[in-house]
Formats: structure tokens, C-alpha cells, sequence
């Protein structure tokens, strides 16, 4: 894709707005607010808002609107990032950034949940990251074995080496 500038969102934002497939109008506009929000763009994040309450008026079906809610939670609230700086700004009240978003995210969750959508719990997700840890140690355990066997084998003086060509059968 290349360099990620305020252009390449403006494309982006500009070829959601062609009809596309709903996974291709959520990558694009998913991107488009991640972009946006990585190069502190503010007017990128209020095209982005813009797109996704158009996108909205296409009426997608329910697992693609809550993303697109959440896409909006997600725009406003860079938003609020760039607009406050000010530590005391940041918790008032009365922020219109901080009500989209909280209205963005209580309307996702309004939706029903997605039936195709994969859910696991907190201990299969405890389970899981055990396994992974457990199995990360068997592999440093492995590696550092390995390293010692072929150090071991670099300080062996060259007479007490096994050669290849003593391992070859006889003819």
C-alpha cells in the first residue's frame, strides 16, 4: 500500500463511498480510521466519522453495523486524543467527542451478537495462553540445548571428531 499519508485516507474514505461488498467497505474504512488515527489527522477522522454514518444509511446488516459503530467509537475517540491535550480538558463532562463515542459504543452493542462469530471464555483463554507459554519454554529449553551441543562439539580438538567419511559404508 505504501506510505501511509493524510492522501492515501482520503482515498481510502473516497472508494468507500463507491458501493462495495460490506467486508471490503469495513477493511476500508476500518484502515482509514486506524490511518488517520496513527498520523494525528484530524479532518481524516471527521471524513472517517462522516463515511461511517453514510455507510450506515446503506442499512448493512447487524454484525457490519456494530463494527461500523465501534469504527466510529474508535474515530471519535482519536479525536478527543487530538482535540485535549490539556490533562484537565481531557476529564470534563461536557465533551461532544467523548458522547459520540460513548453513544457509538452503546449502539454496538445494541446489536444482535454476530451467530458465525467465534466467542471463547476467560479460562479457555487462560488454558490457551498457558499452552503457549508452556510450549515457548519447551522450545527456549530445546535451543539452548542445541547451542550447548554445538558449542561443545566447536571446543572437541579435531582428532576426536567423528568425520563424515569414517561413517560412509565400505564398498
Amino acid at each position: 500500500m505504501g506510505e501511509i499519508t493524510p492522501a492515501l485516507v482520503r482515498r481510502l474514505l473516497t472508494a468507500a463511498k463507491r458501493k462495495q461488498t460490506e467486508s471490503r467497505l469495513l477493511a476500508l474504512l476500518g484502515s482509514a480510521v486506524d490511518h488517520a488515527s496513527d498520523l494525528g489527522d484530524e479532518e481524516g477522522l471527521e471524513l472517517a466519522a462522516a463515511a461511517i454514518e453514510a455507510a450506515h444509511a446503506r442499512n448493512v446488516a447487524a454484525p457490519a453495523a456494530a463494527t461500523l459503530h465501534y469504527f466510529h467509537a474508535n474515530a471519535w475517540a482519536s479525536l478527543r486524543h487530538l482535540r485535549h491535550k490539556d490533562m484537565a480538558a481531557v476529564w470534563t463532562w461536557e465533551s461532544a467527542e467523548q458522547e459520540q463515542e460513548i453513544l457509538s459504543l452503546r449502539c454496538a452493542l445494541a446489536h444482535p451478537p454476530d451467530p458465525l462469530a467465534y466467542r471463547t471464555t476467560e479460562d479457555d483463554l487462560l488454558a490457551k495462553t498457558l499452552r503457549l507459554l508452556k510450549m515457548a519454554r519447551s522450545t527456549l529449553i530445546y535451543l539452548s540445548l542445541a547451542v550447548h551441543r554445538e558449542e561443545r562439539g566447536k571446543a572437541q580438538p579435531e582428532t576426536d571428531k567423528v568425520h563424515r567419511s569414517a561413517l560412509r559404508p565400505m564398498r
